[in-house]
């Protein structure tokens, strides 16, 4: 009787943890041996406030879940798996009978007679779907081996690939692993937190500068741009200045041109820091330009332009502007989830406040853009839902 009661009750722990692991974005397995309680209990207390959920649990039980979960864990389960994978596969009857169901798309009565370019623009389409959710490759190109004679000739081998996106290749030689990356973008921070974190982790990193293919040089044109840029605003001060105290000395009229060029640089100087990330940019474009403008209307005598036209039509400007970004861009939800709450919650609260304290006389932009932003969030919520409960856990630790 005691058996059975101290089985049911383990049966009950393993599907508690399968559940536990089916219902989480992604789990790390790590052994805390060697670390002191008191490593253990600031780990435990870091990863609480992060949002991670910190469990020990036995190898035996852990295996049990993971087998629940259809996930194999023993090289000897993955090779058995592989194998079962390349029979059903690979077999004739099946790529025969895939090749069939690929030329009977072809002989479409109706598809056949669409137009070559119609047809190739919706495979385009469909890759770029595909591809939405990729944000990096991993190409591992396996076990390099050459001949004796030349072996001792040779130190590691090399892989680099041209791609539009972030590509990690992986080649071994003898006891040497080799990993190239390769990327369009200037940065290189994902390379170094991916060698940091390597290094963390106990494994003898050695990064070495490629002799081929040399790194691109930095493309500075955008830092060149700005730094004529601001020489311009600078000389366009300078002149306005001389000319007011030659001609005008008691208008001041280039107080307001040297107000001006400060907010055309300031607004491109952040366009500039922030052009890695756009959708950042934009979203420090919003809170700049109504600040902008507040202190335009303010210091020209407050007219109330600012906040009757300004802020709303700037708040609407910019989700549109978020929204083109993610679509030329194709992000995924994740990359740009955190950046529309943003936008949208701000471009919600702030009109309203405006609205209820009587700032605002002429309403009509500002319950537009108090309308849109709301449908913006609503949407988000509804069709996105999944990816918004993990930003907001992730972000603001909420849900």
């Amino acid at each position: 009787m005691a058996s059975e009661k101290i089985l049911e009750s383990k049966k009950a722990k393993v599907a508690a943890l399968t559940e536990k692991l089916q219902n989480s974005v992604s789990f790390v397995l790590v052994d805390y041996k060697g670390i002191t309680v008191e490593e253990d209990t600031k780990l435990r207390k870091e990863l609480r406030e992060a949002g991670v959920s910190y469990t020990v649990e036995k190898n035996s039980m852990l295996r049990f879940a993971l087998k629940e979960m259809g996930i194999v864990d023993s090289f000897e389960d993955v090779l058995e798996a592989v194998k079962l994978y390349f029979q059903e596969n690979l077999s004739k009857e099946h790529m025969a009978g895939r090749m069939n169901e690929l030329i009977a798309i072809e002989k479409h009565k109706i598809l056949k007679w669409a137009p070559l370019e119609l047809k190739n623009r919706c495979i385009r389409a469909g890759a770029k779907m595909a591809e939405q959710e990729v944000t990096a490759v991993l190409s591992n190109m396996s076990v390099v081996k050459m001949p004796e004679d030349y072996a001792q000739y040779i130190e590691k081998f090399g892989v680099y690939t041209s791609t539009n996106r972030t590509e990690l290749c992986i080649c071994s030689f003898q006891d040497t692993l080799s990993l190239g990356f390769t990327s369009r973008y200037d940065s290189t921070n994902i390379q170094r937190n991916f060698y940091r974190i390597l290094k963390e982790l106990g494994a003898s990193v050695k990064v070495a500068e490629p002799d081929f293919p040399k790194d691109a040089r930095p493309n500075y044109e955008g830092k060149k741009v700005l730094q004529i840029f601001t020489f311009c605003c600078i000389a366009a001060i300078v002149i306005s200045m001389m000319t007011d105290i030659i001609i005008s000395p008691g208008v001041h009229w280039s107080v307001f041109v040297a107000a001006g060029c400060v907010t055309m640089w300031l607004t491109m100087a952040v366009g500039y820091v922030k052009r890695f990330n756009l959708l950042k940019n934009a979203a420090w474009q919003l809170l700049i330009m109504s600040g902008l403008c507040i202190l335009w209307d303010h210091f020209t005598g407050w007219r109330g332009w600012s906040v009757n036209i300004g802020i709303p039509d700037i708040c609407l400007l910019i989700q549109v502007v978020m929204l083109i970004i993610s679509r030329i861009r194709s992000l995924s939800p994740r990359e740009y989830m955190i950046y529309y709450v943003m936008a949208a919650v701000y471009s919600m609260i702030l009109p309203l406040i405006l609205l209820v304290t009587g700032v605002i006389h002429y309403r009509t932009p500002s319950v537009i853009c108090i309308g849109c932003s709301f449908l913006l969030l609503i949407g988000l919520i509804l069709f996105k839902r999944k990816e918004f409960k993990e930003e907001m856990h992730k972000k603001f630790h909420v849900g």
